[in-house]
């Protein structure tokens, strides 16, 4: 015996998770913008030709299967140094994206 309804309620069901992945891409989109000009604006190192702060750039999300997929990067060669070495007194992407894991429930 076949229960009425079930293709309807599976087909809803297959359309909110459509909907509800492209609010939370549409939200972390906005979250990394945020992050991408907080980056920029709080980078602790003083300039010299400012080409450290201008390659800060956070990428739109990028849906794939059921993942979604964004970044905040710095885009010098030397970006790594200003990550990893002096103890970290010159990182900006990782304090980055740990304060918008923080501020993630304020743009979904």
């Amino acid at each position: 015996m076949k229960m009425q309804g079930v293709t309807l309620v599976q087909k809803n069901l297959k359309k909110y998770g459509n909907d509800a992945i492209k609010k939370v891409a549409k939200g972390l989109e906005i979250a990394i913008t945020e992050g991408e000009a907080t980056a920029k604006h709080t980078a602790s190192w003083q300039d010299r030709t400012g080409n450290a702060r201008n390659s800060i750039i956070g990428s739109g999300s990028v849906i794939m299967n059921d993942r979604i997929r964004t970044a905040l990067s710095i885009g010098v060669f030397y970006g790594k140094y200003l990550e990893l070495c002096h103890f970290g007194k010159y990182r900006i992407i990782w304090p980055t994206l740990e304060w918008l894991g923080t501020r993630l429930k304020t743009h979904l």
